[in-house]
């Protein structure tokens, strides 16, 4: 039963005026915490603070004596020191990652003019000596690795007329030794807030347009290419803590007056953001050769997840993984645009739809024998009979057009009527040298 006073209140017991006390020493520490929030603010001016955890070492000299009011202003100095180092670490982690961004360790800042490329050809090559990122162009960077596939950035290659430059994509890792590995001792404190654990630098590429269109297709038209660098990023979130996440940073080339006549938003084609920040859309096939990476790293996502290491062996072993899943994406990229190179874009549009045989077109071509190699006299292509049942057309000059499945009668009836001639042995060996060109 509940004690009441004369006046039928209820009895405040020691627990409530306790907690009353606790909350007056609360509102005042607030108090400070917002006039300290006010003094750094102009160190990141756009950040929002929402709260900074403050731990409070309490003392038990309960007389008022000397030593006990030594011991508190000592101890009130130390805690005004460390709320102050709280604060500005909450706001410089509020600005340390931004999307389309590198985290800037000179200027601690993603937003300032250090932290985006200067040029769509443009890839982030690590941080300098004092902490500013350096920019290169993607062929500098190969040259500086020593790397033989530079070369592939200028070819040139003619398909049904039309010269397609750059058409061969090269990607390349970056391990995080190789990114903070010329920072000098002081420079590299910076890193923790937005730790890059690895990256891709891949190129050169038409990007898709902002109306959802592939831009391979836009090659011949163009040659307005563009790089990109694919990072994974640790980042601290408060309050959810510490997260793993992609981002992609590039610089799209200025659109032709011909693209922009025909382009739809770009938030509305999902190749950019509403921000105007790159999606994964803005390349065919980055979005399936990040799937496997990104599956691996939503383990790390904050409140509720695993936690994302922030030293040691378990870093490094995050760190390692990561590189080696970038590998792959790098191998699966380059295949991929190996491939594509040689469809038209008709058998582009059907490989994504996956309503037929296309992924088999190269392999069943090459394994053909010479009697299953035909040349279709009405559309002039190469037609490629495969187990199953399967049919690829084929340009002369190796490019698949497309894939179909037709009953063997069909086939049949085709030679019969000579709209199928057996391929000629030029021709045959002509062919087969384009295909196998083609791995």
């Amino acid at each position: 039963m509940t004690e009441r006073d004369d006046n039928g209140a209820p009895h405040r017991g020691s627990g409530d005026r306790l907690r009353e006390r606790v909350g007056a020493a609360l509102a005042e520490l607030e108090k400070v915490a917002r006039e300290l929030l006010a003094a750094e603010q102009p160190l990141a001016p756009e950040a929002k603070v929402e709260a900074v955890e403050l731990p409070v070492v309490l003392g038990f000299h309960g007389a008022p004596t000397r030593v006990a009011a030594e011991f508190r202003l000592a101890e009130a100095e130390k805690l005004v020191a460390l709320l102050r180092s709280r604060v500005r670490d909450a706001l410089l982690n509020a600005v340390a990652f931004e999307r389309g961004h590198v985290y800037c360790l000179r200027c601690e800042s993603s937003r300032c003019a250090h932290s985006s490329p200067p040029a769509p050809r443009a890839v982030f090559s690590g941080y300098e000596e004092t902490g500013r990122p350096e920019w290169v162009e993607l062929d500098k960077l190969l040259h500086r690795r020593g790397d033989p596939r530079i070369e592939r950035l200028y070819s040139h290659t003619t398909y049904d007329g039309a010269s397609r430059r750059g058409r061969e994509l090269v990607a390349v890792t970056l391990h995080r030794d190789e990114i903070y590995g010329r920072l000098l001792p002081g420079f590299d404190e910076p890193r923790w807030r937005c730790y890059v654990l690895g990256q891709i630098c891949l190129g050169w590429f038409v990007p898709a347009a902002t109306d959802g269109h592939d831009g391979a297709d836009r090659i011949a038209e163009s040659g307005d290419v563009m790089a990109l660098t694919v990072q994974v990023v640790r980042n601290e979130k408060p309050p959810d803590g510490p997260i793993v996440g992609i981002n992609l940073v590039g610089r799209r080339p200025e659109r032709s007056s011909a693209t922009t006549a025909h382009a739809t938003t770009a938030a509305a084609a999902g190749v950019l953001a509403a921000n105007g920040v790159l999606e994964e859309s803005i390349l065919d096939g980055l979005p399936d050769a990040l799937r496997r990476l990104q599956r691996e790293i939503a383990v790390f996502s904050g409140r509720g997840g695993t936690r994302a290491p922030g030293i040691g062996v378990a870093l490094d072993r995050l760190t390692n993984r990561c590189h080696q899943l970038l590998k792959d994406a790098c191998r699966e990229l380059e295949h991929r645009r190996r491939v594509d190179g040689r469809r038209t874009g008709h058998a582009r549009d059907r490989a994504r739809q996956g309503d037929r045989p296309t992924h088999k077109a190269f392999e069943d071509a090459r394994a053909a024998a010479d009697d299953h190699l035909y040349f279709d006299v009405q559309e002039r292509t190469v037609c490629a009979v495969g187990p199953s049942n399967r049919v690829h057309f084929f340009s002369p000059d190796g490019r698949h057009v497309t894939s179909v499945v037709f009953p063997g009668h069909v086939v049949q009836q085709r030679v019969n009527s000579k709209r199928w001639a057996p391929l000629e042995p030029d021709r045959r060996a002509a062919f087969r040298g384009a295909v196998n060109s083609s791995r």
